[in-house]
């Protein structure tokens, strides 16, 4: 029993019995439980001791992820090589509660209510596509007229095992398996999905519905493409390889901030590592997030630096697999002493005199080496 399944009992539900709800369909308690995770959803979950935020009720309930599962051999037990790797095999399911997610999610919160927008650095293998494809979701489910972005510098990002294909997976689980589904009867394209369907009234046919939209936008290098778009979420994703994402970003402000009312959230995230990727604009936004209206965080990640300010990290020995409590907390220490092992192991047996910077980079512990 993890002791934060309180905040998963929708999701709980479904895995014990393959449904969300007891209540037959159309019953007036059908009605009443989606209303009641409507609002969980949209407003988030309070059990007393501790709270989480809408988009991560969210993500939690109802948004399938691919997760990592270790190998157990007849009698359940998990299966070790000789040197000390575990076997697994990768797997669909829902998330678990993670200490790092609960932090993220309480961050978006917090910047959104404060008119704020975010910028994460973290290390790769994280799931951020997977979050931030919940959170298209989630708006364009449970939010009538909306419109949700997701900006990348290139297609291969979005629709490529990338963000808006996660997206429209789960689209498809949660228009099969809850009362919120949608017709998507005027656009339903890859990079495009509005909610609605047609309607006809004295022999004119129009659109009616609900009208909310998740749409993808690739920016290549012209940043010109995110001018004029309003909406209530904006994600860019794979900020650490977007060489206009500072020019979009300031560009896409202008539609998403009007005077003092910002209406809209947006977030950009990415990682290190990448040879040849302009990190520029990902740096200057972490590293100086009150210029470009980002919420700050206290830098408890850089040696001598704990005064300053910087956007939100993810560091490597947050939820490592392998390296967690079975209530979802990070072990830190034990993380640690791996991600060194590992990076020895690198260091002492290439040739190669970037790999071992590329590790680093990519499974940073501190902002630096991202």
């Amino acid at each position: 029993m993890n002791k934060y399944d309180g905040f998963r009992e929708a999701v709980l539900t479904f895995k014990d019995t393959g449904s969300y709800c007891k209540y037959p369909k159309g019953s007036r308690s059908y009605k009443k439980f989606w209303e009641q995770e409507t609002d969980r959803c949209l407003n988030g979950y309070n059990l007393g001791w501790d709270n989480i935020p809408g988009y991560y009720y969210f993500y939690l309930n109802y948004s399938r992820i691919q997760i990592v599962k270790p190998r157990v051999d007849s009698k359940g037990i998990i299966i070790y090589n000789p040197d000390g790797t575990v076997q697994g095999d990768r797997t669909e399911d829902f998330a678990n509660w993670w200490d790092g997610d609960y932090k993220y999610f309480h961050y978006l919160e917090e910047a959104e209510k404060g008119g704020k927008h975010g910028v994460v650095l973290k290390a790769r293998g994280k799931g951020y596509s997977f979050k931030g494809g919940s959170m298209l979701n989630r708006n364009y489910f449970l939010l009538r007229g909306s419109k949700s972005y997701a900006l990348a510098a290139e297609k291969e990002y979005l629709i490529k095992d990338g963000l808006l294909t996660k997206a429209w997976e789960m689209m498809s689980f949660i228009d099969t398996n809850t009362a919120w589904s949608k017709r998507r009867q005027f656009v339903n394209l890859p990079m495009h999905k509005r909610a609605s369907y047609e309607s006809s009234r004295d022999g004119i046919k129009t659109e009616a519905g609900y009208k909310s939209e998740i749409i993808g936008i690739t920016l290549k290098n012209d940043a010109n493409r995110a001018r004029g778009k309003r909406g209530k979420l904006m994600l860019f994703e794979e900020g650490g390889k977007f060489a206009a994402l500072l020019q979009a970003w300031n560009i896409s402000r202008d539609s998403m901030e009007q005077g003092n009312i910002v209406q809209g959230l947006m977030v950009a995230y990415g990682t290190g590592g990448t040879e040849g990727a302009d990190f520029s604009s990902l740096q200057e936004m972490f590293d100086n997030p009150k210029g470009y209206n980002i919420l700050p965080v206290n830098n408890i990640w850089d040696e001598g630096k704990e005064t300053t300010e910087c956007g939100f990290f993810v560091p490597d020995y947050m939820n490592l697999e392998g390296f967690m409590t079975p209530d979802g907390e990070s072990k830190v220490p034990e993380a640690l002493v791996y991600i060194e092992k590992d990076r020895k192991i690198v260091l002492e047996n290439t040739r190669d005199t970037t790999a071992y910077k590329r590790r680093c980079a990519e499974h940073p512990i501190t902002t630096r080496e991202a």
